[in-house]
């Protein structure tokens, strides 16, 4: 029987967090470098069996340069200073930061770090003040040391002497620290140059900012992709397309002598249009997702209930993809294994993980064994984000994985290009290629929504403007065009929408607008108005909060006995959240939020998606004012069983200290808040949002983006106002 090529390939990919050469707004190609990057490159090292493809993003790649050049970011700037000069808000700032991450995988582990989370993490101003000098620098060592690859963190003398240390630490161990950490970003590019030269992985590339390239070439192919798109006025840039191919290879041949044989397109999205300006660019091959294959041969893409694909004779081979510019080879990975790693086999035991994966392979190599040459099974996807939720990072899985694919009978590792040199005879070729991207085979996460289509008629507006100077004179136009082609960056137009959730998503906001901004400014114009105003406000926040009408007092039972209860509450629809990996999203909670009060008491109410299913959750309750008003916390566990619904609910202020509220959660979950207890008085201004938290993970935030706002009743009631 023929040998299954399995074709791994890793996206690394970062976008830019700095406009000009300031500090870097969010420090995530800093942690990802001394942790993920390093890490895999050491575990694709640890055989000559192990071989696979990586790709990094050029943007990328200059971060990590500038940080082993001496750049820093936001939050290690602050992280750099003595514990004795930070600010008060810098202590909020390290509070707000140092703390984001999977807890399970990157605090929990590391008793003093998860220590500090509990003492600290959703403190507020009150937290601030508590922090001790030793707090500040025992987090900011342990948030570097958890950020760190396993292997070198237990063998580096330095970090082997902290984690044992464990507090405690001074000035000069943090200071050490953070030069170690350096010099491991510094050393990342060299070691996949030397893995690259030795050919035992192959490196290539991504259009340069990491766009979506088919948009840029024509906004309107989201409709022939999606009919029905709701589109902005066109936007149609082919040549911008270009540079960013044209630089990628330029910086990609800087770092590793040569230029690319293949490109990951951003996201995987593709259309005939882009495979032509690729092909005409020199590059070999690209590659997409398994939607996009189906959706061009015109065959419907189903999956029987062990996850074996309709047709294997389509997905495991190579096709090539006609264009204006010649021919280019195409892959199209497998969305279910690459999902399984990205997704789901952090929460299952390696051994089982690595026995799924594997049975799955080799029922692959059964479905191909009619081909008429050795077939290939691709798996491409993030190398970065999936690591946050494997104990140990996710290296030991990985070095598991290789090690069990490379000693199995009828399994052989490979990179795409070497695989495709092996291949005799001509692939395939397809009838025509279906426009889209990774998910669900169109561009809709990009373009369509109300914030998306304001972010790209704000991109237009600047690109036509720049245009018109261009033609008038060439004088600084260049380093406006800068500008604008940091723009065309998919990560903005991510966050934008109701698709994804961050809550860094006014980070990108800002970004994105001040880079647009430096544009016009570069290219001696003034900026439009509305650039001075977040585009995230577009979506009409205030419709969807329907605000009371009168007095409430219900009853807290978790049940719904008498509809008059909550008659003339608030109301806030709840739309499912995502996080920063696609397809990682938990299931929505709550479909629907209400609220009110009397003169002494603040009411809530969340109606679950499903009555029936109870999991534990926390609700976290923030009030943002006044000054005075004490966050809280109500711990909802599992199953509740009594007939009140109110037994295993605990609701206390963040210093542990008990509220003298009540909450229940049967048929939805009900919640009283005494004004008094958390230091509301009549006519405060009050602002709250809510986090709803499952197993130490932020499911989702109420509302989105902004705070619900009231003044506490009067006795004459008059003088309440409620806005968003």
């Amino acid at each position: 029987m023929k040998l299954l090529n399995v074709l791994f390939m890793w996206h690394m990919h970062q976008p830019a967090y700095s406009i000009d050469n300031e500090p870097f707004m969010l420090p995530w190609t800093r942690l990802h470098s001394t942790k993920d990057y390093i890490g895999m490159a050491d575990v694709a090292a640890r055989s000559s069996a192990y071989r696979m493809t990586f790709n990094f993003t050029p943007v990328l790649w200059h971060q990590i340069l500038q940080y082993a050049g001496g750049a820093t970011d936001r939050e290690l700037e602050i992280c750099a200073r003595p514990a004795s000069a930070l600010s008060l808000n810098d202590r909020q700032f390290l509070i707000n930061k140092l703390f984001t991450g999977n807890h399970a995988a990157l605090i929990d582990p590391f008793p003093r770090y998860a220590e500090l989370m509990d003492q600290f993490s959703r403190g507020g101003e009150d937290a601030a003040h508590r922090m001790t000098e030793r707090d500040i620098r025992d987090l900011i060592v342990w948030r570097i040391l958890s950020w760190i690859y396993p292997g070198i963190r237990n063998s580096d003398s330095l970090m082997k002497s902290l984690v044992e240390k464990g507090s405690g630490y001074t000035e000069a161990e943090k200071e050490a620290l953070i030069e170690a950490a350096r010099a491991i970003i510094a050393s990342v590019p060299e070691r996949y140059k030397t893995l690259n030269d030795a050919g035992q992985i192959e490196m290539v590339t991504t259009p340069f900012y990491h766009p979506i390239l088919p948009v840029l070439i024509d906004s309107d192919v989201a409709e022939e992709s999606a009919p029905g798109t709701l589109l902005p006025p066109r936007f149609r840039y082919p040549d911008d397309a270009r540079w960013h191919i044209r630089e990628a290879i330029r910086t990609h041949s800087g770092i590793f002598g040569e230029a690319p044989e293949g490109m990951w397109p951003a996201e995987g999205s593709v259309s005939r249009a882009a495979a032509g300006l690729f092909a005409e660019a020199g590059i070999r091959w690209i590659a997409s997702d398994e939607a996009i294959l189906f959706k061009s041969m015109g065959v419907p893409l189903s999956r029987d209930g062990s996850g074996r694909i309709n047709r294997p004779d389509l997905l495991y081979r190579p096709w090539i993809c006609p264009t204006d510019h010649g021919d280019i080879t195409m892959f199209f990975r497998d969305h279910l294994l690459s999902d399984l790693i990205g997704f789901d086999y952090h929460a299952v035991p390696t051994d089982e993980a690595v026995t799924d994966f594997i049975r799955r392979l080799h029922a692959i190599r059964e479905a191909s064994a009619s081909m008429d040459f050795e077939p290939c099974v691709c798996i491409i996807l993030d190398g970065e984000n999936a690591w946050e939720h494997y104990l140990h990072g996710g290296f030991e899985f990985l070095d598991r994985l290789y090690r069990a694919i490379a000693s199995e009978q009828g399994l052989h590792l490979e990179t795409m290009t070497t695989y495709l040199n092996m291949l005799t005879g001509d692939p395939a070729r397809l009838p025509r290629l279906h426009p889209g991207s990774w998910i669900n085979g169109d561009f809709s996460i990009w373009i369509g929504d109300q914030e998306e289509n304001a972010a790209w008629n704000a991109l237009r507006d600047l690109r036509d403007t720049l245009g018109e100077t261009l033609a008038k004179s060439e004088e600084n136009t260049d380093m406006a065009m800068g500008y604008l082609r940091k723009a065309q960056a998919s990560d903005t137009f991510w966050w934008f929408g109701d698709d994804h959730f961050t809550t860094e998503k006014a980070e990108f906001d800002l970004l994105f607008r001040r880079v647009l901004i430096r544009g016009y400014e570069q290219a001696g114009q003034i900026p439009p108005s509305a650039l001075y105003r977040p585009l995230i406000m577009t979506r009409g926040a205030e419709s969807e909060i329907d605000p009371p009408k009168n007095l409430i007092s219900p009853v807290i039972d978790g049940d719904l006995k008498s509809y008059f209860d909550w008659f003339g509450a608030g109301s806030i629809d709840v739309k499912q959240r995502f996080s920063a990996m696609h397809g990682s999203e938990t299931a929505p909670l709550f479909i629907r939020m209400k609220f009110g009060f009397d003169h002494d008491n603040l009411f809530l109410r969340l109606d679950p998606v499903d009555e029936t299913a109870r999991i534990p959750i926390r609700i976290d309750v923030v009030f943002e004012s006044p000054d005075a008003a004490r966050d809280l916390s109500i711990q909802f566990q599992e199953n509740l069983e009594d007939d009140s619904g109110t037994g295993s609910a605990v609701m206390s202020f963040l210093d542990g200290t008990p509220v003298p509220g009540a909450a229940a959660f049967d048929r939805v979950c009900e919640i009283r808040i005494p004004f008094s207890a958390c230091g509301i008085v009549p006519d405060d201004r009050v602002q709250f949002y809510l986090e709803i938290w499952t197993e130490e993970s932020l499911a989702s935030r109420i509302p989105d983006y902004s705070d619900i706002e009231f003044f506490s009743p009067t006795e004459d009631y008059n003088s309440l106002m409620w806005r968003v």
